[in-house]
């Protein structure tokens, strides 16, 4: 990671949740200071339902609008909105793997660059820097940063 900026915890997530509120981190902190992103987690926690995918997968219009309307979070349109898609996306990957830590593990034998390819192809927001991270965070091997 670049110097000055704080450094995510590397750690593995203990169940799904975990892995979709790194997914969900991952897409806040683009064109945001990690330290940004960091003052406001608790209320991204609360807003965002603790990230239980299956909770967000199912918010209406109106959600969304209250979310928006939020201090507690960065209020971006286009990343709410694509929070809720991503909760769509990670329950279908959940529902096709059994757990999202299986999907994973079935790309162990993937070269970095295409596990990253596969992330962003799923998921909304999430480029080169956003999946970087997400691997990172959850502890996976990553190039270098400049390498990313």
């Amino acid at each position: 990671m670049p110097g000055g900026v704080i450094i995510p915890e590397r750690k593995k997530p203990v169940n799904d949740r975990g892995y979709f509120e790194i997914i969900t981190k991952s897409v806040f902190q683009a064109g945001f200071s990690f330290e940004v992103i960091e003052r406001k987690w608790g209320g991204f926690r609360e807003v965002f339902s603790n990230f239980d995918p299956v909770k967000i997968s199912k918010w209406s219009e109106a959600d969304i609008i209250e979310a928006l309307e939020s201090p507690l979070i960065v209020r971006n349109p286009k990343k709410i909105k694509a929070t809720v898609d991503n909760a769509n996306a990670f329950q279908q990957i959940v529902k096709g793997h059994g757990t999202f830590e299986k999907y994973i593990e079935s790309m162990k034998e993937m070269e970095y660059e295409e596990k990253s390819k596969e992330i962003s192809s799923k998921f909304k927001w999430m480029g080169k820097t956003g999946t970087f991270v997400f691997f990172y965070t959850i502890n996976e091997d990553v190039p270098d940063w400049e390498d990313r």
